[in-house]
């Protein structure tokens, strides 16, 4: 309003900007209020309440967080051994990427004890976290510490500040990536060489 009395921008920019602030005030306690049906429309395919429903009665699963580059990998490993196990991922696209791939995945934030609830999360046998972002990382380890401090926590990290960040607590392993990559780099020319 001020920049349009002052002739900063056009007088009709002036009250389209006045309507869209009235509009988002008007606009923003309907949203918040309805979030969870608004969420449910636009991702139909991964409704938390239905999906939720198909672990019931599971133990000894591996619950793999994250379906990222790792988490990839990790499920196909597990599927490989022939393991029980179910991908969570917070993030849709990863989500609807796993369902297409076949995997057996639920849209959740792990870090949330009603989702650790739905993954029976006490029955499981571990938790592999394989996710990058370091907050969200010690966010949900946090939480599965808490909620269920006998899993058997199994932790990425990318290197040693993330290794050294989360030494308080009491996760059952830490798998350095660069340092795992390193060993298998110099045992594979190990082997090339001994092989001569």
């Amino acid at each position: 309003a001020l920049a349009g009395n002052y002739d900063l921008i056009p007088q009709e920019m002036s009250q389209i900007l006045v309507l869209a602030v009235v509009m988002s005030i008007i606009v923003t306690p309907f949203i918040l209020a309805n979030l969870s049906r608004i969420s449910d429309f636009f991702f139909r395919g991964v409704s938390l309440t239905e999906s939720f429903s198909m672990l019931p009665g599971r133990r000894y699963h591996v619950i793999v967080c994250g379906y990222g580059v790792v988490g990839k990998f990790v499920a196909k490993e597990l599927r490989a051994g022939g393991v029980d196990y179910v991908v969570v991922d917070n993030s849709y696209k990863h989500v609807e990427e796993a369902l297409r791939d076949g995997e057996e995945v639920y849209f959740g934030d792990m870090s949330k004890t009603a989702i650790l609830d739905k993954l029976f999360i006490k029955d499981a046998s571990s938790v592999i976290v394989t996710l990058d972002n370091m907050e969200k990382k010690r966010l949900i380890c946090e939480a599965v510490i808490a909620h269920a401090p006998t899993v058997k926590l199994v932790v990425k990290v990318v290197n040693l500040e993330e290794k050294r960040s989360l030494r308080g607590l009491p996760i059952s392993i830490t798998i350095d990536g660069k340092k795992e990559v390193a060993t298998r780099l110099v045992s594979e020319a190990l082997q090339c060489e001994l092989g001569k």
